[in-house]
């Protein structure tokens, strides 16, 4: 048995399931069965232990593994795509760039080789000459065979400060907030801003429905590589994508038999008798047309988030697994119930081939919470632990949510967690080989919110991330709620958090939030 079969092996003895995830390495134990050692072992084999789960996962004869299509510029939307069309009701509405960034550029840049880093990379990816058009009450993905794209570019280098700051805020507005066809398109836009000798802000947008946020990070990645490659004319082609969202849209297709087989009992077992949540936060009717989109903040400081990340260390368990049990247990208790369904936001990327392809792969996983009259927060965390566990086992829900129309519990409020690695860094870390080029990056994206025009029926969706600063985030929602009392809900949250690492022996449904 090899070194990596064998700990598989005890892992499994002792309880203990690994898995891994776009990637990374993944674990859920019981409490207690896994000891610092083991963590320790699995630390230090983990790139042994993805490469060899993501092989034999690929190799297995039960299930099949995605490939290029046959051929064809026209196929049908992935079920991930279903789902975005079904929530913002896209066929009666337009839509906008939402999956947008700005990369800094400092130095000596070659405009136009970076114009042609543009096109090289629009080339590459088939989703950036998608759209989506309608035949026969179908909807269907429509590639473009080729593109002349060509970066546009703007010279703001003359203007004074403040006039500078508005024409660069009215530029992105512009290009991430204009009214977008899916079935004209573009669905994908980018500009380059001049700003003085040796200052630049490129600017980068996407529709959501051909793109998520690990695809803006590949989009800069490839951008800069292939800006450094033609610069020191190196003239190797770039990487070829292994695959296209377009052939992993149609390989859903071809195997959805296949997984309906083994996967929808599960699903249809665990959504039994699921309904619709109300959080009890409206204080009278609001006319959709007056609705508006409102953000709101939620930070929890570097202190209460290290306590979080240690009591998740304790459990066995990871961080985002704490902050969603938090987010259950206020949910719990707002909505007055002791069960719900809660879609959690995934990075949709279970297999290699597609860890580098440009597409709308993120996916809800459908959890179902339940709160017992005894429960403590770390009952809470196991059970909603084990249930993540569980489901992503049964990946990928998309293929439920897709179906039409989307049942209650898909408009349940949403959890959305964003990896550290995706959030604002140095593009330097996205392309090593940058600083070769003379030119200095960093990369920023950009919190954008869909207009009035985009309507989503949804109570409510909360993302956060881990930050240098803590875990950080915010609640979206549309304000049809009173303000005020989505204020005590954000704070609500904080003192949920903050009982989880205080409390935590004392029962929930004991504790004051």
């Amino acid at each position: 048995m090899s070194g990596v079969a064998e700990i598989l092996f005890r892992m499994r003895v002792k309880g203990v399931r690994l898995w891994s995830e776009c990637g990374q390495l993944r674990y859920q134990s019981r409490a207690g069965s896994i000891t610092p050692a083991d963590l320790e072992c699995l630390q230090a084999r983990k790139a042994e232990l993805v490469a060899f789960l993501e092989q034999s996962r690929t190799s297995s004869p039960q299930e099949p593994v995605p490939a290029p299509r046959a051929g064809g510029l026209r196929v049908p939307l992935a079920f991930s795509q279903i789902w975005w069309w079904n929530c913002f009701d896209l066929g009666n509405r337009h839509t906008s760039r939402t999956i947008a960034g700005t990369v800094r550029i400092s130095g000596p840049l070659n405009i136009a080789i970076l114009q042609r880093s543009f096109r090289e990379l629009v080339h590459r990816h088939e989703a950036l000459r998608t759209t989506i058009i309608t035949i026969d009450n179908e909807r269907w993905q429509q590639i473009e065979p080729r593109s002349a794209y060509e970066l546009p570019c703007f010279d703001l280098s003359s203007l004074p400060g403040s006039d500078q700051r508005r024409e660069i805020e009215r530029l992105t507005e512009e290009i991430v907030y204009e009214p977008v066809s899916l079935g004209r398109g573009p669905l994908f836009a980018a500009r380059l801003l001049k700003l003085g000798a040796g200052d630049y802000l490129a600017i980068a947008a996407l529709d959501h429905i051909i793109s998520d946020a690990t695809s803006l990070d590949i989009l800069w990645r490839e951008i800069l590589s292939g800006y450094t490659q033609l610069l020191t004319n190196e003239h190797l082609p770039p990487p070829k994508t292994r695959l296209q969202f377009s052939d992993y849209a149609m390989w859903l297709h071809q195997t959805n038999q296949w997984w309906t087989e083994r996967h929808g009992a599960y699903w249809s077992e665990r959504l039994a008798s699921a309904r619709r949540i109300y959080l009890h936060l409206d204080t009278g009717i609001v006319s959709p047309a007056t609705a508006k989109w409102q953000i709101e903040p939620v930070q929890l400081g570097r202190r209460l988030s290290a306590d979080l990340l240690e009591l998740s260390r304790r459990e066995h368990t990871t961080l985002v697994m704490t902050l969603l049990t938090v987010y259950v247990a206020l949910l719990l208790r707002w909505s007055k119930q002791t069960e719900l369904i809660v879609p959690m936001v995934t990075m949709g990327r279970p297999y290699p081939q597609v860890y580098d392809s440009i597409g709308f792969f993120s996916t809800p996983l459908y959890l179902r919470a339940v709160l017992r009259d005894d429960d403590r927060f770390g009952d809470l965390l196991r059970r909603v632990t084990r249930e993540h566990a569980d489901a992503s086992e049964h990946y990928d829900a998309c293929r439920i949510a897709a179906q039409t129309p989307l049942p209650e519990f898909a408009w349940n409020p949403l959890f959305n967690w964003v990896p550290q690695e995706l959030n604002a860094r140095p593009a330097e870390s996205l392309c090593p080989p940058c600083a070769q080029s003379g030119i200095r990056v960093e990369q920023q994206r950009l919190e954008v919110m869909p207009r009035d025009q985009i309507r989503w029926d949804r109570e409510l969706a909360l993302r956060l991330s881990d930050t240098p600063e803590g875990v950080v985030g915010f609640f979206e929602h549309r304000i049809e709620h009173e303000h005020a009392n989505l204020h005590k809900f954000v704070l609500g949250f904080v003192r949920v958090a903050e009982l989880a690492v205080t409390e935590s022996d004392r029962r929930l449904s004991a504790q004051s939030y």
